[in-house]
């Protein structure tokens, strides 16, 4: 579905991403781990167009993608769920959601994923009338992915899901991302706890320095020295997420 070849990105004067290389097949959940500062917001908004690459290729679904705007992106089926969730503070988490759909033009397919995402999240519909910036950050982080999911992306990037969320919520939202998942859709996530990651993904990419340094199923992170010792801690068992 997502093929990345010597991707090479920078941030400013900062040389971000050096000859990354990822692929993801359909239906997979992937995930990018990394400390602040190893490249993974930089790959999710190369990948979304929001940063151009200096040089490499990205085939989205066969097609290059790199160098496209980031609406004609969303329209061939990508989406993105930003780091830090940005919702439109003063509209409505029905409007919200509706800005998630405007790459679309079919009213009656949009009323069914509005419905689809609140089956999803129905705090979200119990809320639909209330201003986005009045929710909580469990919450703003649901309407985040609900309004990524209103373009029907045959790929949801999502960055950080966890950041600033309890436990409880951070559970929450995980174990929705697993049905979303059994629901047919394609995942690749950046997120810094390491441990919810493995556990939700199949297979995962480690970033430092702007390059790819580790990669391989989920079991086989969790079980890599070099993994436990930075990301994961002792307390893990080998060969266990």
């Amino acid at each position: 579905m997502l093929e990345v070849r010597d991707l090479h990105v920078n941030y400013g004067p900062i040389q971000a991403l050096r000859g990354v290389d990822v692929d993801v097949q359909q239906g997979e959940i992937i995930t990018a781990i990394g400390a602040n500062g190893a490249g993974k917001s930089t790959l999710m908004m190369t990948l979304s167009g929001v940063l151009k690459p200096v040089s490499g290729k990205i085939r989205f679904l066969g097609e290059r993608i790199d160098g496209r705007s980031s609406h004609l992106i969303v329209r061939a089926g990508l989406s993105q769920v930003p780091e830090g969730r940005r919702v439109f503070p003063l509209l409505t988490v029905d409007d919200n959601l509706a800005a998630g759909a405007l790459s679309r033009n079919s009213r009656s397919e949009i009323a069914r994923d509005r419905d689809w995402v609140f089956s999803l999240f129905p705090r979200l519909l119990e809320r639909s009338r209330q201003m986005a910036g009045t929710l909580s950050g469990g919450e703003q982080q649901m309407l985040a992915i609900g309004r990524g999911l209103m373009s029907r992306p045959k790929l949801l990037l999502l960055d950080e899901p966890s950041m600033g969320l309890a436990p409880m919520m951070v559970a929450s939202i995980f174990a929705i991302l697993r049905e979303i998942s059994r629901q047919g859709a394609t995942i690749m996530l950046v997120e810094q706890n390491a441990h919810m990651a493995l556990e939700l993904a199949t297979r995962g990419y480690v970033l430092e320095g702007g390059q790819v340094v580790l990669s391989g199923s989920s079991e086989e992170l969790a079980a890599n020295p070099r993994m436990r010792e930075a990301y994961l801690g002792q307390a893990v068992p080998a060969g266990r997420v």
